[in-house]
């Protein structure tokens, strides 16, 4: 069947049905464009069905409107969209703007090839804008590599910027590795050490501790801790903290008898409830220089903004003995 038998206005009422079109005496470049027009296929005279294995490519099919439910439309310029913001890939009554129903095998509904290598270069397999645009978004990226260890997924959120950059506008804030590792690379962390912490007082005396600004020998700190300028340990996002105080003390004189002693944390100025009674007993005179050790755990929850300190209060049957030392803070987000 040639080309000039065939004409736009056969087709149009539907008497060329697809039995007709199966020896491929009609094919994709013997139907141009302006042969079936877009008015020709607006009352889907001729259906997505009948024309098949590539006769009649998108961009030739300029028009074509599809069902009511939102079939796929192909625009003049080879884009592919839809008239009701939907794309159904199979399957009947569609509920979402796009689906896929099919039954699944190994080889996976969709196929996304553009992951990273072993060392990652911000190349992004999924990004996830805001509300039908690019804004603020967030990115799904993937590594790929013989070695176990440079096989992973990671998950990167926006920092707020409207037009975020992947790697630049972007904290990651999980990734999965190929050995079973779990990571959450800007989770708040930290070790703090302050110098120079003394605990002077009568018998049960409690003293507050602030934090220096710098952490010492060893600090750690990741996830945006600070300390604000009253000497208190801002926390830097909300969740389930695991924190643990230790105070080393060096008793300043000799001969006294340390009863009882303990290391707390309180939070905006109010004591924590910790664990346990975490009261460390010392019954025999010392001498001077002596250290001992105090400290308390806490797995408690906690808000951005929330401000740290600490206290100790020590028992004992001497008169104002002063104690130095140094106070370490060790804490992690855990939830």
């Amino acid at each position: 069947m040639a080309i000039d038998k065939l004409g736009q206005n056969a087709i149009a009422d539907g008497s060329v049905d697809t039995a007709q079109l199966v020896d491929d005496s009609v094919n994709s470049a013997k139907i141009g464009v302006d042969v079936i027009a877009a008015e020709d296929l607006a009352a889907n005279s001729v259906t997505v069905t009948e024309i098949s294995n590539g006769a009649i490519t998108t961009a030739k099919m300029n028009g074509l409107t599809g069902s009511s439910s939102g079939i796929l439309q192909a625009d003049g310029d080879g884009s592919l969209s839809t008239t009701t913001s939907r794309v159904a890939v199979s399957g009947d009554t569609m509920t979402g703007a796009l689906e896929i129903d099919i039954t699944g095998n190994g080889d996976g509904a969709i196929q996304l090839n553009a992951g990273d290598d072993a060392t990652p270069t911000n190349k992004a397999q999924i990004k996830l804008g805001h509300n039908g645009t690019q804004n603020y978004p967030h990115f799904i990226s993937t590594r790929h590599n013989s070695s176990a260890a440079n096989n992973a997924i990671s998950f990167s959120v926006s920092d707020g910027t409207q037009s975020a950059v992947l790697g630049t506008d972007t904290k990651e804030v999980l990734r999965l590795d190929g050995t079973g590792a779990v990571y959450k690379p800007n989770n708040p962390v930290l070790k703090w050490t302050t110098q120079g912490i003394s605990h002077s007082g009568g018998d049960g005396a409690t003293v507050t501790h602030t934090f220096s600004t710098t952490g010492g020998s060893g600090a750690v700190n990741i996830g945006g801790w600070s300390v604000n300028g009253s000497g208190e340990m801002v926390v830097p996002a909300d969740g389930v903290y695991d924190l643990y105080v230790h105070f080393d003390a060096a008793i300043g004189a000799g001969g006294h008898n340390i009863r009882a002693g303990a290391v707390r944390l309180l939070n905006n100025g109010v004591r924590l409830v910790n664990n346990q009674d975490n009261w460390w007993n010392e019954t025999s005179g010392y001498s001077s220089n002596y250290h001992f050790n105090w400290h308390t755990k806490y797995i408690t929850s906690l808000s951005q903004g929330d401000r740290l300190t600490s206290d100790t209060q020590v028992y004992h049957n001497t008169s104002s003995p002063t104690y130095g030392g140094m106070l370490t803070l060790f804490a992690q987000l855990i939830g």
